[in-house]
């Protein structure tokens, strides 16, 4: 199997290190933005639904 060579990339320790670094920050930032930002956008909407439906139907406008 001459043809068969598996060629492994050297990376430096240092460009590897901080390459990681900076993925897992991504990856917590998105995280905690999802975590505290989409619930307040769910929120939002819930409570536009609430109010749309309660003003047409009941003719009642709730504030939050």
């Amino acid at each position: 199997m001459a043809g068969s060579e598996i060629n492994l990339v050297d990376y430096n320790t240092t460009t590897a290190f901080w390459s990681f670094l900076i993925y897992c920050l991504d990856v917590i930032f998105v995280a905690v933005f999802f975590l505290f930002y989409a619930s307040r956008v769910f929120a939002q909407l819930l409570s536009k639904l609430i109010r749309w439906f309660t003003w047409r139907h009941l003719k009642a406008y709730i504030e939050f």
